[in-house]
């Protein structure tokens, strides 16, 4: 998956815009199962625009029904509809990303390759937000220093 823009909303009008910063422009592997995700929700898409008659296809992947770009705090609203509706723990759309980061630094990846995945300019930004997560490797460092 390639982040190439972000949607900025200004006075009520929503622009693309390139990404914060330059490593925020980026390529993202994603398993095979969501990129089947991916594929099926263009495929209903496309279905859906030749049923409307608008002729050629979304620039973007996430659209409104008529193709056009979604509010940020739209979609934001929309999740924690969904959240709500099947009853888990609370948690935002951007709370994803800091679970995905989580997760990745816990499963013992290295902190450059998380900050690439994430877009931080820089492996310390990533270790300044996440560094709590990672305080309890003194052991393991110990029976692996000898």
């Amino acid at each position: 998956m390639q982040v190439t823009q972000a949607v900025e909303e200004v006075a009520g009008q929503l622009n693309l815009k390139p990404p914060k910063t330059d490593r925020s422009a980026r390529t993202i592997n994603v398993p095979a199962s969501l990129l089947r995700e991916l594929e099926q929700h263009r495929k209903e898409q496309l279905e859906q625009w030749l049923r409307l008659g608008l002729g050629g296809r979304p620039d973007l992947v996430f659209t409104s029904p008529l193709g056009k770009m979604l509010k940020p705090d739209s979609v934001s609203e929309a999740f924690a509809n969904k959240v709500a509706e099947i009853e888990i723990k609370p948690i935002t759309f951007h709370g994803l990303r800091h679970t995905h980061i989580t997760h990745l630094l816990r499963s013992g990846l290295p902190v450059h390759v998380v900050s690439a995945r994430a877009g931080h300019a820089k492996a310390s930004i990533t270790l300044d937000t996440y560094s709590h997560l990672l305080g309890d490797e003194d052991a393991g460092a110990a029976d692996k220093a000898y």
